[in-house]
């Protein structure tokens, strides 16, 4: 006798339940991993542009130490983002002093947010006599 062995329909039930499971937790995964992806590249653009900010004002500051580098919010170069600068003398010293401290700004919304982001970062000049 030849002996046949086959499935039940119930184990291929469970089979089916347990490999969907499987495969809509790697979904689940990558798509978390695509929005992650997308905030830190959002953050990175953020950062560099925060950086060259600073960097423009620093340098309009030592060129022209009394001139007002401070700018209103206003949208970048690069889509989606928008800086903002904030130049004020040392208070305790006041505006006769040599140090200026710069403050810039980025902010940002990501794909499917409906939350702002921003970043910010601050530096002083100081002005050799």
């Amino acid at each position: 006798m030849i002996s046949r062995r086959a499935f039940t329909l119930a184990e291929v039930l469970v089979f089916i339940a347990i490999v969907s499971i499987a495969v809509l937790g790697v979904f689940s995964i990558q798509a978390l991993s695509l929005r992650y992806t997308q905030y830190n590249r959002s953050r990175h653009t953020a950062v560099t542009l925060l950086a060259s900010t600073l960097s423009a004002s620093q340098c309009q500051l030592e060129r022209a130490f009394y001139a007002d580098p401070s700018h209103p919010r206003t949208p970048s170069e690069t889509e989606g983002f928008e800086t903002a600068v904030i130049s004020v003398y040392e208070p305790d010293l006041g505006p006769a002093s040599n140090l200026r401290r710069v403050e810039a700004f980025v902010y940002w919304k990501d794909a499917g947010e409906t939350q702002e982001r921003s970043i910010s970062a601050w530096t002083y000049v100081y002005r050799l006599r």
